[in-house]
């Protein structure tokens, strides 16, 4: 744990209704101080999560929300992307 890791059931339950909102996570330095992530999960055709697609990169690099969901639209289509080719029949 960090300082910046969610410690409460009640911060994890307010966190999971935001990912869902936006469909992505965001972590600054939750589980390492110097690592930031932005991630979203790839799921099959019933909508069971099969994996997860992330993108992770030195703090010093990913350090505000705004350069979170600059770079999030891109982690959501490579999510896509990486999704639709799982899911294709044959």
């Amino acid at each position: 744990r960090t300082p910046a890791s969610i410690s409460t059931w009640g911060e994890l339950e307010a966190d999971l209704r935001e990912i869902r909102g936006v469909g992505y996570a965001v972590n600054f330095g939750e589980g390492e101080n110097s690592i930031s992530a932005v991630g979203t999960a790839i799921y099959d055709l019933i909508g069971y999560p099969l994996a997860a697609i992330a993108v992770a990169v030195p703090r010093s690099r990913l350090e505000t929300v705004e350069q979170a969901r600059a770079l999030a639209p891109l982690v959501v289509r490579a999510q896509a992307a990486v999704s639709e080719a799982l899911n294709e029949p044959g």
